[in-house]
């Protein structure tokens, strides 16, 4: 498997190479625009540490979502239940009055809690 992934390697660059490399043919040259001026005339040049900062950034946090995959999956899995169940969240927002409110986000459960009434009026 290694020798036939070398080979898959090697074909591709060799495509990479003919499709992106290659001069293009002279009936589609594009001519050569002047590179933009600053306002004291001289040429704008990106600085290299401008181009490598993001590179660097996405890596860094890529090697930090794997380091610490436990602690970034139990925040997700918080936040997932507080998606699914918005009652916490309006209360804390709307008081302990919206808890009406809230019920009816929910009304599988409210049904549920009519069938327990229910079941305790019955003698």
């Amino acid at each position: 498997t290694l020798a036939v992934g070398l080979m898959t390697l090697y074909s591709m660059v060799k495509i990479w190479n003919e499709v992106f490399w290659k001069a293009l043919p002279e009936e589609n040259q594009v001519p050569e625009t002047p590179t933009p001026t600053g306002d004291d005339g001289r040429l704008l040049k990106p600085s290299l540490w401008m181009m490598y900062l993001p590179v660097v950034v996405l890596a860094m946090m890529s090697l930090l979502i794997g380091v610490f995959a436990e602690p970034i999956m139990l925040v997700m899995n918080q936040i997932g239940d507080q998606l699914m169940t918005p009652s916490g969240y309006i209360e804390a927002v709307l008081g302990a009055s919206a808890s009406a409110e809230a019920a009816l986000l929910d009304p599988i459960e409210i049904q549920a809690e009519r069938v327990d009434d229910r079941l305790e009026e019955t003698p």
